[in-house]
């Protein structure tokens, strides 16, 4: 039968701040994000509306750069959200992980283009310029009446009846083709390309919910030949036809508490440590060999001032929302102050931001086929040249991860980026460009800076041949005669090797660690199978990878929710209430 029911927003969800600009929000940082980044040599970015909607900071955020993962790798993702999660300092906070992959390699969907320009709604295919979602993602948002029955505090959107007007995004700006009303809640209601990954929660007795209500595993409906509904009753009404479309035959995503992140200091979690979350690369169907895909995040925290599950249209307005902008508070009765009365006390609020989604979303990268059966292990750096205060949110150079841990049985495919545009700063080699190398300490002790002799290494497998010269010349040295690396890509793959016997490694990147000014520096420690998961190796190239493809990761930061009484999946149901 038709089942009704309510939309129960969390679309206030945790309150980013009490000002109504923050100084630095969500960044992924491996794979690195975009932050709507492309090649700009300034520390700001130029055009926040590229391609999604971050509501990050303008500084912030990586230049576009070349990645390759073989499918079913682990790769580490690492982020840092400014106003922390897991604190209770906050009341909620969820970041969510999805990825949207295209199987084309025309350049007319996926990509990150040449220019820094947002794509024309009239021009979609246009290559020069990035793309994410396809322009009918945007169309069918912009057609679409928005959730009526949403609570917006006392948000104005009169006569912005469209999908892309929100609470956050109330003045209907385009960000890409991104459709805002489905950026700022989750689960979302209509057909959405992306994949869920992951839900990091601080409720984690929502998991059985989102995991149910994933569009991994359930269809969303929408109005066929009636765009404009978004509502069965309204639907037929109109002599549409409302049509569930197939789900993205996926599992449901991991659903767990989210680490602790300190706010107001990157959002790193105990021991100093980046927030990070391993990520199964995906395979078949989902991402074959050579699809181009986008990874985003998005970061919602939402303020305990009112029940963001059980608040809905019915307190809307200035004169019932449960809060208000920038009010003048009575601290003696509680209540909003009159002219006259009590002891004031003015608050620094804005109510497009109490419940509020960041995003931030990686460059495109490409996934292939994996050349080897067995554990693959990505192993990358993150950061860009510069100290800690010209970067600022974003970070300085380290690996990822920093400390390896695998068995004889696991391999390691080592692969660095940058970028030849970064914005200029403190480092060595010529202004604005990264490089990155692996070379062994000399006896493999973490506290010097001096590299192993060749004949002495453990970091390559029959370092005195052949075949262990040139491989170890290679990662030293990019094969490059200049003493700095200039004349290299940014883009180096090492290929895949497995070790064959256990051993711990330290190595380092000599030209981006420099004694007391930074260190660039990671420790391999290989075991065997039998040790697995204990504290506490030769090495054969299998594979090399070329950056011949694209794929994109998003992260979107604060999500403003929705959670809904009934299921998606009920043979004809009903959108949330309000839609009409």
């Amino acid at each position: 039968g038709i089942l009704s029911f309510r939309m129960r927003i969390v679309s206030a969800f945790l309150l980013v701040a009490l000002a109504t600009a923050a100084f630095a929000d969500f960044y992924i940082h491996n794979p690195r994000g975009s932050n709507n980044r492309l090649d700009e040599q300034n520390r700001d970015r130029d055009n926040a509306n590229r391609l999604f909607d971050s509501q990050n900071n303008d500084k912030g955020g990586y230049n576009q750069n070349d990645m390759v993962f073989y499918g079913g790798s682990e790769l580490r993702i690492q982020w840092t959200a400014q106003h922390g999660c897991g604190d209770s300092n906050w009341n909620n906070c969820e970041i969510i992980f999805q990825y949207y992959c295209d199987g084309s390699t025309n350049g007319n969907t996926i990509r990150d283009g040449q220019t820094r320009t947002t794509i024309d709604t009239a021009k979609p295919n246009q290559p020069s310029r990035g793309r994410h979602e396809e322009l009918s993602n945007y169309n069918d948002c912009k057609t679409r009446r928005r959730n009526f029955g949403l609570f917006i505090a006392d948000q104005d959107l009169t006569n912005k009846n469209s999908a892309d007007f929100t609470r956050q995004n109330n003045n209907g700006a385009r960000y890409g083709f991104e459709c805002p009303e489905e950026r700022d809640y989750y689960p979302y209601w209509h057909p959405s390309p992306w994949r869920d990954v992951a839900i990091l929660t601080s409720n984690t007795s929502m998991c059985a919910y989102y995991q149910a209500e994933s569009e991994n595993v359930v269809g969303r409906y929408l109005c066929v030949g009636q765009p404009t509904k978004n509502n069965r009753a309204a639907c037929d009404a109109a002599a549409g036809t409302w049509t569930q479309q197939a789900n993205h035959n996926l599992p449901p995503p991991e659903c767990k508490a989210s680490e602790y992140g300190r706010d107001n200091h990157l959002g790193n979690t105990f021991g100093g440590q980046t927030l990070s979350y391993n990520w199964t690369i995906p395979t078949g169907a989902a991402a074959g060999a050579g699809f181009k895909c986008v990874l985003r995040l998005r970061y919602n925290i939402s303020t305990g001032d009112y029940d963001g599950w059980n608040t809905f249209s019915e307190m809307n307005g200035p004169k019932l929302s449960p809060i208000k902008n920038d009010p003048t508070y009575d601290l003696k009765t509680g209540l909003v102050a009159t002219a006259t009365s009590g002891i004031k006390l003015k608050l620094d609020i804005n109510t497009d931001q109490f419940g509020r989604t960041f995003q931030d979303r990686t460059h495109t990268f490409i996934i292939r086929n994996p050349p080897v059966a067995g554990r693959i292990v990505n192993l990358n750096v993150q950061g860009q040249r510069g100290n800690i205060v010209e970067n600022y949110p974003s970070v300085e150079y380290d690996f990822v991860p920093s400390r390896l841990t695998v068995t004889t049985s696991d391999y390691i495919h080592r692969q660095v980026t940058g970028s030849n545009t970064s914005p200029d700063g403190a480092g060595q080699g010529r202004a604005s460009t990264d490089r990155h190398s692996f070379i062994e300490l000399a006896g493999s002790d973490a506290s010097r800076n001096y590299p192993e002799y060749l004949t002495n290494l453990t970091m390559i497998e029959n370092s005195n041949s052949k075949d262990g010269y040139y491989t170890a010349k290679r990662m030293a040295t990019l094969n490059q005669n200049d003493n700095e690396l200039d004349d290299a890509a940014p883009y180096q793959d090492f290929g895949v090797m497995r070790y064959s016997s256990p051993r711990t490694i330290n190595y380092m990147s000599a030209r981006t660690n420099n004694f007391s000014n930074r260190s660039e520096k990671g420790t391999i420690i290989v075991q065997s199978p039998a040790d697995k998961g204990k504290k506490g190796v030769p090495i054969a190239i299998i594979a090399g990878a070329a950056a011949g493809g694209v794929v994109v990761i998003a992260i979107v930061g604060v999500v403003v929710w929705a959670a809904m009484t009934g299921k998606f999946a009920s043979a004809g149901a009903s959108a949330p209430k309000g839609y009409a």
